[in-house]
């Protein structure tokens, strides 16, 4: 490029010199001498400039995409870390993922000094692995250090973003204000399929139970097998704090009115029932209208204690009502025999 821009420069420089006579013959060399010399020294500067803008335009694109590449890899490590923090539950696999992605994606973008502070970090939320539940000092240990990391890495990356003392207890008193109505969604279905889990284990006639709202609040229908009736027990959510919670049989008149015989009332909130010794018997049931009420629920869930585990105290009331109204009078099964009887002799 040098010699081309060089001989270039000569060539216009040696014509223009001939054809305005320029110079005087004898200086024609001399002139043709430092005007190539010029040349050269204007062509050499002229390259240098333009591999220079090049060198740093290559190097600014280069860290445009390792900035980006990095910002990428940061941001899949928070989210993973922050799965941690969300369900305050800290498992095997989830803190080994961790140690992979600092191992092959996080320690290639950021310095010694930061990576020893992540593992310390780490460490320290190691130490709540495999607990069910943990409590508020170790929800806080927990969130202390996932906080931690995450500032560690915005000051990599350099953009100015913290999480303060005083956005942190900021963002405690917002999260006592969400948690509880977080826990009365996550449990609410984890109470339900326990205690399905619960009933399919005893020798019961239990199909299946699931949450439906009637009349004040959401109950639990139990199904009884090769019958129309059901157990019904609740409120499991109460529209009014002062509800009592009731057990009984339960049936749709309406579509079974061969049943009507043993129907406890013809109004009221009593008429879906069936007659049946024991009648409507209390019980206590979580109340997952009520965030106190649900901690406590939570609390006892995760005991070891199987006689204080919530579900298996509940299951043992409905069986136990089962048992006695079975013992007490015609049993659920001999009731449906005889109302199908009479439907069929009727037809």
């Amino acid at each position: 490029m040098i010699s081309v821009a060089a001989g270039i420069g000569v060539v216009v420089f040696f014509l223009i010199s001939v054809f305005t006579n320029l110079f005087a013959g004898s200086e024609i060399p001399l002139q043709v001498t430092g005007a190539l010399l010029g040349a050269i020294v204007t062509a050499f500067i002229t390259v240098i400039l333009l591999s220079g803008q090049s060198t740093a335009e290559e190097v600014k694109e280069r860290n445009v995409r390792v900035f980006e590449e990095k910002t990428n890899r940061y941001n899949k490590f928070i989210d993973s870390l922050w799965n941690i923090w969300e369900d305050r539950k800290v498992s095997m696999e989830e803190l080994n993922d961790l140690i992979k992605a600092i191992s092959k994606d996080i320690i290639l973008y950021t310095n010694k000094a930061t990576i020893d502070k992540i593992l310390d970090s780490l460490t320290k939320i190691s130490e709540q692995i495999g607990k069910e539940k943990t409590n508020n000092e170790e929800n806080r240990i927990i969130q202390t250090e996932v906080f931690k990391i995450i500032n560690l890495l915005a000051k990599e990356l350099n953009l100015g973003g913290e999480i303060s003392d005083e956005m942190l207890g900021k963002l405690n008193k917002l999260e006592e204000k969400i948690v509880p109505y977080l826990n009365i969604r996550t449990y609410k279905p984890l109470f339900l399929k326990s205690l399905n889990e619960r009933l399919s284990k005893n020798e019961l006639p239990f199909k299946e139970a699931r949450i439906e709202f009637w009349e004040d609040g959401d109950y639990l229908f139990i199904k009884i097998e090769g019958t129309p009736i059901q157990i019904i027990a609740g409120p499991v959510s109460k529209s009014k704090p002062d509800l009592s919670t009731i057990v009984g049989f339960y049936i749709d008149y309406y579509d079974y009115p061969e049943y009507r015989d043993y129907r406890i009332a013809s109004r009221g909130w009593k008429k879906d029932f069936v007659k049946q010794d024991p009648p409507l018997n209390p019980i206590e049931f979580v109340d997952f209208n009520n965030p106190e009420s649900v901690n406590e629920f939570i609390d006892k869930f995760y005991t070891d204690n199987e006689t204080e585990n919530p579900i298996n105290l509940i299951v043992e009331k409905i069986e136990d009502f089962y048992k006695q109204a079975e013992a007490a009078g015609e049993s659920i099964f001999e009731i449906t025999n005889k109302c199908s009887n009479n439907t069929s002799q009727n037809k």
